[in-house]
């Protein structure tokens, strides 16, 4: 048959599992793993802010705060905000987080979260952390 592979195939990306272990640990992980390295940045009685908490904002909040940091989540999606304080995280707009934080990570897959007046609100020195795999 012309077009057709002789082995079978797995859309892994699709899978379940994947969203749940590889983006939510993995990611989570990495991303804090990559963020420190870069940074020599001590998160033990700092504030991070996760812009997002889809399954890699959870991964990255919960490292986080395994650091030792104080953690607040924003979040648009409805849903998603109440599963992020019964996970014990605070929520808030970010404008309000904007001037609490000392580390910012969007893990939306968007780039135009934190915008021109979120950056005003910033304290000194604030670190930003984008990690955006493809741009638009």
């Amino acid at each position: 048959m012309k077009g057709c592979l002789s082995f079978p195939i797995l859309a892994v990306n699709d899978s379940r599992t994947k969203h749940m272990f590889d983006n939510r640990y993995g990611t989570g992980q990495s991303t804090l793993d990559g963020i420190i390295r870069a940074t020599n940045m001590l998160l033990a009685g700092s504030t991070v802010v996760v812009a997002g908490y889809g399954w890699c904002g959870r991964g990255f909040a919960m490292r986080a705060r395994g650091a030792g940091a104080t953690v607040i989540v924003t979040e648009i999606d409805p849903v998603k905000v109440p599963e992020a304080e019964m996970d014990g995280f605070r929520v808030m707009p970010m404008m309000d987080a904007a001037k609490l934080g000392d580390l910012f990570c969007i893990v939306t897959g968007d780039f135009n979260v934190i915008r021109g007046e979120h950056f005003a609100a910033m304290k000194d020195g604030a670190l930003v952390a984008n990690p955006v795999t493809s741009t638009p």
